[in-house]
């Protein structure tokens, strides 16, 4: 072969070299830089963070009057917690959770809270918040800086009037004096589920020791073993409602609670509080608790000498004579009916379509007269109604479609077919 078609053979090879090179070269996702490979173009959301050292000049101290609701809000996570006189809660629910979220504020009659932490970006965590912030002042929303859906987070929390404030591990929040909540995590980004990306926090109070795990996996789980941090406590709210991928045996060891809690609603989602995960913590000496076994919630007191005491909330009924008479798919409408020989303050009540997940929520102010009827429709009902949903449909036209009614105390009153 002569230098010429040598020559020639060479340039060939180059151009379908560059040409693949371009092809295979172009479209990288960014989320296939997990395990530390760098990105190619950074996300502030999405890299590891480092362990900021403000935990360890702290000095927990004290006696303080502690109360920590685990609110029964379904399917989803909403804590309530009381110290010294102020309120936090963790996560805000679902939009249908927010009945029993309202119905705790008002338990604890809270008016302002002093700030919402939202463990990650699932709406089960994080739908409930605009109705809050609406129902009751909020200061501080706090969020880990890591996220993969930080957006989302941001739109509902710009929905919801307030400001976000990024949480780093190794971060602390104080909540009076020798009391604070100890941001543990999340340090390592994970691409593939936010619920490994969820804020982890301490409270260590009057010697005990409760540690919230939002919706953590085994991935987080072995971030935080190995990050040296002292994970034994007392009280763990078990991470991704009880799930099977979640809170593995060596967590379970690593954290020896002598009280679990797992929050969820069994018959929404059969999968949670799953029996390997009970057994497992049985077997490391805890007492499992399950929010859908409550009214309320699990109200958890941690006296000044350290005794935890658990008990289910209970508030009663506000009137059990108020009752469906028809929901409507053809005209969109609920007519209620109060059996009753008083007019009926209905402020704070819900209707919930179980089917979409809609709400509707009574005016302040709103009254069903004693032995006398109210209409609620949608925005499309061209005929008279005494409220409107707001929306223009919200029963199924094609499958069954549950309305429940709630009252302001968060308690079912009453459930009918829409037909």
């Amino acid at each position: 072969m002569n230098i010429k078609k040598k020559l020639l053979m060479l340039l060939a090879a180059g151009m379908v070299l560059t040409s693949l090179t371009a092809c295979t070269g172009e479209v990288i996702p960014e989320e296939t830089s997990f395990a530390g490979t760098p990105e190619t173009t950074v996300n502030p959301y999405r890299t590891d963070r480092e362990i900021r050292k403000d935990y360890e000049s702290i000095e927990i101290a004290g006696e303080h009057d502690v109360r920590i609701l685990f609110v029964n809000a379904g399917r989803a996570d909403s804590i309530l917690i009381e110290a010294d006189g102020v309120h936090y809660m963790i996560d805000t629910g679902e939009e249908t959770s927010v009945p029993k979220i309202l119905a705790a504020l008002d338990y604890f009659e809270v008016e302002r809270l002093e700030g919402v932490f939202m463990t990650h970006s699932n709406n089960d965590h994080i739908s409930g918040l605009p109705m809050i912030a609406d129902y009751c002042e909020v200061g501080a929303c706090y969020t880990a800086a890591i996220a993969t859906e930080m957006t989302k987070m941001q739109n509902v929390i710009e929905k919801a009037s307030l400001e976000q404030t990024l949480l780093e591990p190794g971060q602390v929040i104080e909540i009076s004096e020798g009391l604070y909540f100890e941001v543990l995590g999340p340090i390592r980004y994970n691409p593939l589920d936010d619920n490994d990306n969820s804020l982890v926090l301490r409270m260590t109070v009057n010697g005990k020791t409760v540690l919230f795990a939002g919706d953590m996996q085994h991935d987080e789980e072995k971030t935080l073993m190995r990050a040296g941090f002292d994970l034994r406590c007392d009280l763990l709210k078990v991470g991704n409602h009880g799930h099977k991928d979640a809170t593995s045996v060596s967590f379970m060891e690593e954290t020896s609670p002598d009280y679990a809690i797992i929050t969820t609603d069994r018959t929404v989602d059969e999968n949670t509080a799953h029996k390997s995960i009970r057994k497992g913590l049985e077997d490391v000496g805890a007492e499992v608790l399950i929010t859908d076994e409550y009214d309320l919630g699990i109200l958890c007191e941690i006296a000044h000498d350290g005794t935890i005491t658990l008990e289910n909330a209970v508030w009663g009924h506000v009137s059990d004579d108020v009752e469906f008479v028809s929901i409507s798919k053809a005209d969109q409408t609920v007519v209620l009916r109060n059996n009753g020989s008083e007019d009926l303050d209905l402020s704070r009540w819900f209707i919930v379509s179980e089917r979409g997940g809609e709400l509707f929520m009574f005016p302040e102010g709103s009254v069903i007269a004693a032995d006398d009827e109210v209409t609620v429709a949608c925005n499309d009902y061209k005929g008279d109604a005494d409220f409107k949903w707001g929306d223009a449909k919200v029963w199924n036209k094609n499958k069954d479609d549950n309305g429940v009614l709630i009252d302001r105390h968060g308690n079912v009153i009453d459930e009918m077919l829409s037909e």
